[in-house]
């Protein structure tokens, strides 16, 4: 693993911070879609509820919980885990990789990639401001978790 995370290298060309953005952007149209389409299935399912059921909230409750944790899950963990893109970045042909492999980042990196992207990186902007000031354009979650976010790799 590199030492020096502002030597990190790899043979594959770093991705633009447009195109980086513009997975961000899918990604989040996509999760938009999702919470959307979960919370007029959650309407219609309690619409069916008994009027004087606790059944209404418990899905709508549910519903508003569950499924950002759940999107997050399945596309930033383990989609991005095992696959080393989230469909944005897919979109895009980017991947995040193992600074010292070039290989997908697994799930446990992954896991703590996402953690520190939603919690500390996207809401203090530092991630995006470390994209833009750093040499290799790598977040606080990219240092952390020895990642690169690279051009599309080419599939086995």
């Amino acid at each position: 693993m590199s030492t020096n995370l502002t030597e990190a290298s790899t043979p594959y060309p770093l991705a633009s911070l447009g195109r980086r953005l513009a997975a961000a952007a899918l990604d989040g149209a996509f999760f938009i879609a999702v919470i959307i389409a979960l919370v007029i299935a959650a309407n219609i399912i309690a619409a069916w509820a008994p009027q004087d059921s606790t059944l209404a909230g418990t899905i709508w409750i549910a519903t508003t919980i569950a499924s950002p944790i759940l999107y997050i899950l399945g596309n930033a963990v383990l989609l991005q885990g095992l696959s080393g893109a989230t469909l944005g970045k897919h979109l895009m042909g980017i991947d995040v990789v193992n600074d010292a492999t070039d290989a997908p980042i697994g799930f446990n990196r992954a896991l703590l990639r996402a953690a520190i992207t939603y919690l500390i990186d996207l809401p203090t902007l530092i991630g995006p401001a470390l994209i833009v000031l750093t040499p290799h354009g790598r977040t606080l979650a990219d240092r952390t978790c020895h990642t690169l976010v690279i051009n599309q790799l080419p599939r086995r």
